[in-house]
């Protein structure tokens, strides 16, 4: 009988965010659906699935630590140090979950590219970047181009953001396949907990599930909740996970809210464990997003799960996912925010009826995560 396939598993500029739950949801999936043997490169602060780390013999972790600005050394690492790690295992293929890897791999090589900076050019919250940024910003574009160039085949999560990769690098997708494999919100083998009951009461909270970060447009929130104050009205409130340590811009959004005029429209409860999450979800009328970046959020992939109805900024990355599970407003426009956000928390009907709408869409996407896992090991498979 001949020995299973091993294939690497490229991760390490994965810190935080869906990418993270991706890769971890990807290798307890593994542990149950495939005997292929995986070596995979991650940051230092990923926390391997006890299931992985119980089986040493199929799951070789390369443990990365790396700084922003790293970039020579993380390219020698991309494409020396890690092309003779896969040699010496003698793997047969790879499979990035990074945005950034190796550049000519010798192996073939399946990259997910989820990170929507690099997709969208014309996003106002470009702008909004220091100078520092934009450097990084434009190095980082050009190494995706060449990743997606030397990449045999490449995997978006939603067919917005295919057709954005393919306008954004038409020569170095030219004549390959982008595969459309959307993701699920939770992990393989947990259930997403049942949708509690809609808050009656005309008020109530509003979660927003997501660090400080310049594309998620928080500080439209600050503007709505100044019209509240100037008509009095505190029917709602905003419950955030900021800290310090999101993003250098975080501090002056938490100051803002800090203020006597803004603090009651606005919980916070810094950052949180996932497994928290579904509670904070069941506390609340819904979930506000304004974010001017998305690939699939998993923010509101669990509002639907939730039973929850979502109130979105109005961009194709969140009507492709939501579809009639929310209402849409223009990303800096806080008198339809505004609107949008009372309406659904003083209006029973129109609540229920977005949630309803948000929960019959999530039914149609349950269960993605495991066909979409079974494809990448099936054209890993494949490709070897």
């Amino acid at each position: 009988m001949s020995p299973p396939n091993t294939f690497g598993l490229h991760m390490v500029s994965l810190h935080g965010g869906g990418g993270t739950r991706i890769a971890r949801n990807f290798l307890r999936w593994s542990v149950e659906h495939t005997d292929a043997r995986w070596l995979f490169c991650i940051p230092r602060t990923f926390e391997v699935p006890p299931e992985c780390a119980a089986a040493p013999t199929r799951y070789l972790s390369r443990p990365w630590s790396t700084g922003h600005w790293a970039w020579t050394r993380r390219l020698v690492y991309d494409n020396v140090t890690w092309p003779r790690e896969l040699q010496a295992q003698s793997a047969r293929a790879m499979l990035s979950l990074t945005n950034v890897a190796t550049l000519r791999p010798r192996v073939p090589h399946l990259l997910l590219v989820h990170d929507a900076h690099f997709v969208y050019p014309e996003s106002e919250v470009f702008a909004r970047m220091r100078p520092i940024e934009h450097a990084r910003r434009a190095a980082q574009m050009r190494l995706v181009g060449e990743c997606v160039r030397g990449a045999t085949e490449v995997v978006a999560q939603t067919p917005v953001m295919a057709d954005r990769l393919r306008a954004q690098f038409p020569a170095q997708t030219a004549g390959k396949p982008v595969h459309v494999w959307p993701n699920s919100a939770f992990p393989i083998g947990d259930r997403a907990a049942p949708p509690a009951p809609l808050p009656a009461a005309e008020g109530g909270d509003w979660l927003v599930p997501t660090q400080y970060y310049p594309h998620r447009n928080l500080e439209v929130l600050l503007k709505v909740a100044e019209r509240l104050a100037r008509a009095g009205d505190r029917r709602l409130r905003f419950v955030v996970m900021v800290t310090d340590n999101d993003h250098a811009q975080a501090r002056g959004f938490l100051d803002a809210i800090a203020q006597p005029r803004l603090s009651p429209y606005f919980e916070n409860l810094g950052r949180r464990p996932p497994s928290e999450m579904p509670a904070l979800y069941a506390r609340c009328v819904g979930v506000v997003q304004p974010s001017l970046l998305e690939s699939l959020s998993f923010g509101y992939l669990e509002a639907m799960a939730l039973g929850r109805p979502t109130v979105a900024s109005d961009f194709d990355f969140a009507r492709v996912t939501l579809q009639h599970g929310a209402l849409y407003a223009p990303p800096h426009d806080a008198e339809t925010f505004t609107q949008a956000l009372l309406a659904l928390t003083t209006e029973a009907h129109t609540r229920q009826a977005v949630a309803d709408a948000a929960r019959a869409r999530w039914l149609d996407l349950e269960g993605q995560a495991a066909p979409t896992f079974a494809r990448y090991v099936n054209r890993l498979s494949a490709l070897a």
